[in-house]
């Protein structure tokens, strides 16, 4: 039987290096709402919910995972972080993942339902569903919060949310940095490296870049075992950031991260049900149906690229008495666009079925949050905060959505074909009070305000 395992790449060459200037006491905590730090005594501080709190006191459910521990446990994108965290399943179906943590998410994807787990970028919710298989480097830590959110935790969403916060380039931190090279089976190939760059005593900036191949797990054929002209499902992936920090003075900080990535998944080929078994189950006959789930054939193409760009802007001011006035805004823009042979085989509409899907869409999502923070040492806290979200998956036109029950033959009444826009916008108020009984009890109080509307302005042509 074939071995079809992927095995993690050995590392062939990882290095970190630092500047003199590295050596020195003074270092910038990351900026941003969703840092994780750590205390000298090994306590595990979370601000998940725009404050410091200690992960074992707090109220808060959440599993974190540090940079290191991703790269220890070779977590390099949404498909893997399900096995290195508890209570969390990742369903892959092609063109999108849906978290479900808890068995709560989201179980049918569509453009219209919302999604049950909300993954936030550096503190801003990500495309719901879309784009998710950006990969994870250049990581500080990962946060997945379990159970109903929305109070203060900026979307609403029923099973949790995942916080992915990247590193914040450091101001008088002196130019250091990471890379390393990879090489594993199926002629795995990846590079990965980050460096900081101090420019001034009030701003510096960080690099960061992943890039990644593979080649198939797939052998494809087209019908009568000829050669399949299309893409056999070989993965191309590249991904950038810059990341800028600028604090003028000790009370503001200003932060920007630009974010790319282009994602070639090859395709994902998937073949009729089967009979997989070498021999007959219980005895060691060979099975004469036996059929490899890797050796497939298809007639239609077969495609899955994601295209992205995400802005993120950030604005922090503390004033004399500790109040915090904080706002987080981004702009996303995506395209993706998947292929794919329906009936899983080489037959065409004369000896059996044949059918194939193919749609290129866009999306846009705008995002601003703002909060007003009380001082996390007072015995009375309180925060106040806005949120806003605009969604719009553009459906291209001319009917660039396209389920064809006889492929290759073109025919109009063959065809379900869509076009056209559909909007989503969710509006939030919330405000939270907190009053400390005692050293080690705590009382609070939330209240949320959300108006959500989601509009379809699509034209559908359905077999004629």
């Amino acid at each position: 039987m074939k071995n079809r395992a992927l095995w993690l790449g050995a590392s062939a060459l990882a290095f970190v290096w630092s500047g003199s200037a590295a050596a020195q006491t003074e270092t910038a905590s990351p900026q941003g709402a969703e840092a994780v730090q750590t205390e000298g005594d090994g306590e595990i501080i979370v601000t998940a919910t725009r404050r410091n709190e200690n992960l074992m006191t707090s109220a808060i459910s959440a599993t974190v995972l540090t940079g290191n521990d991703l790269e220890n446990r070779g977590v390099v994108n949404v498909d893997a972080l399900q096995f290195a965290m508890p209570s969390i399943v990742v369903n892959n179906f092609g063109q999108g993942n849906d978290f479900n943590v808890r068995g709560i998410g989201k179980a049918e994807h569509n453009t219209q339902t919302t999604t049950g787990v909300i993954t936030y970028r550096d503190g801003v919710p990500s495309f719901p569903g879309y784009f998710q298989g950006e990969p994870y480097y250049d990581v500080a830590n990962i946060q997945v919060l379990r159970g109903p959110q929305g109070t203060i935790v900026g979307q609403n969403a029923t099973g949790g949310a995942v916080f992915v916060n990247t590193n914040d380039p450091v101001i008088n931190g002196g130019n250091h940095g990471y890379f390393n090279i990879n090489y594993g089976s199926y002629n795995e190939a990846g590079f990965q490296g980050a460096v900081n760059l101090p420019i001034s005593d009030t701003f510096a900036a960080r690099a960061s870049v992943y890039a990644s191949r593979r080649d198939s797990f797939y052998n494809i054929t087209g019908p009568g075992g000829a050669d399949y002209a299309f893409d056999r499902g070989d993965v191309g992936i590249l991904s950038a950031r810059l990341s800028l920090l600028w604090k003028p003075t000790d009370n503001l900080t200003l932060s920007s991260k630009t974010d790319y990535s282009w994602l070639d998944m090859g395709a994902y080929p998937a073949s009729p049900q089967g009979n997989y078994y070498r021999t007959l189950p219980g005895t060691n006959t060979p099975n004469p149906n036996y059929r490899d789930l890797f050796d497939v054939s298809f007639n239609a193409p077969q495609a899955a690229r994601d295209n992205m760009v995400r802005q993120i802007f950030k604005a922090e001011l503390e004033t004399a008495g500790g109040i915090k006035l904080r706002s987080v805004s981004s702009y996303q823009w995506g395209n993706t666009m998947y292929r794919a042979d329906l009936d899983g085989t080489s037959a065409t509409v004369f000896t059996g079925t044949s059918s194939s899907f193919y749609d290129s869409v866009d999306e846009q999502q705008v995002t601003t949050e703002f909060n007003i923070i009380s001082p996390d040492n007072g015995r009375f806290t309180w925060l106040l905060g806005a949120f806003g979200v605009w969604n719009d998956y553009h459906f291209r036109r001319p009917y660039e959505f396209i389920i064809d029950v006889a492929y290759p033959f073109n025919l109009p009444a063959s065809q379900y074909k869509l076009q056209g826009n559909n909007l989503t916008h969710s509006y939030a108020a919330f405000g939270q009070l907190g009053f400390n009984i005692t050293p080690s009890l705590k009382l609070e109080a939330g209240a949320r305000y959300t108006e959500s509307k989601s509009t379809n302005e699509v034209d559908v042509i359905q077999y004629g």
